[in-house]
């Protein structure tokens, strides 16, 4: 069975295209363009990778992270995804496992999932 990777971003243009290049790799993949709704939809579709957009609206990318990760027995790795990575500070909390520079190219998306949780 094909590894499962779940996207958050505000943008739903960005979770489409995100999902079509990891698709297109092998990899299962799902989305949630709502931070509010993702944690449950993430317990839902157990994930071995969640990458997370940084800036949204009603809740941001750390502040799910921090709620995941409180979330008892999740152990999930964790992939930052935003216009910021490159400011200090925003790759220190809490624990994702690394972080990608928008815009992206798909090969470097694929690159950096591969390097976490290998082929799909």
């Amino acid at each position: 069975m094909a590894k499962k990777i779940f996207v958050v971003d505000d943008d739903t243009n960005t979770c489409q295209l995100m999902r079509r290049i990891l698709e297109k790799d092998g990899f299962q993949s799902e989305s949630c363009s709502d931070p509010l709704k993702a944690v449950q939809a993430i317990q839902k579709y157990q994930p071995d990778l969640v990458i997370l957009d940084i800036l949204m609206p009603r809740m941001d990318g750390t502040e799910l992270a921090r709620r995941l990760t409180e979330t008892p027995g999740f152990k999930t790795p964790m992939v930052f995804l935003s216009v910021l990575v490159e400011q200090k500070g925003f790759c220190n909390v809490p624990r994702p496992i690394s972080c990608l520079s928008k815009p992206f190219a798909p090969e470097d998306l694929v690159r950096k999932v591969r390097e976490i949780i290998g082929a799909p």
